[in-house]
């Protein structure tokens, strides 16, 4: 008979807590900058949006877009 509880359980259960894990978004200064000076540029779509990029974020629509460019997910 199967014991409720093992090693492979709890493995299971913690890998489940590291898929669904959320790291939490954050503009460091340097990045604004960039984001920024790329905006005014006329070098991304939607500029004006870059260019609070920390309130832009807020946005779950945005954020999703934006986060699927590894080279930007990583910025942030």
């Amino acid at each position: 008979m199967p014991l409720p509880e093992t090693a492979v359980t709890r493995l299971i259960r913690a890998l489940e807590k590291i898929r669904l894990y959320k790291t939490e978004v954050k503009v460091v200064p340097a990045v604004q900058a960039y984001f920024s000076f790329l905006a005014r540029r006329g070098i991304l779509a939607e500029s004006e949006r870059y260019c609070d990029l920390d309130h832009a974020l807020t946005d779950p629509t945005f954020l999703k877009e934006f986060t699927t460019n590894p080279a930007y997910n990583a910025l942030v």
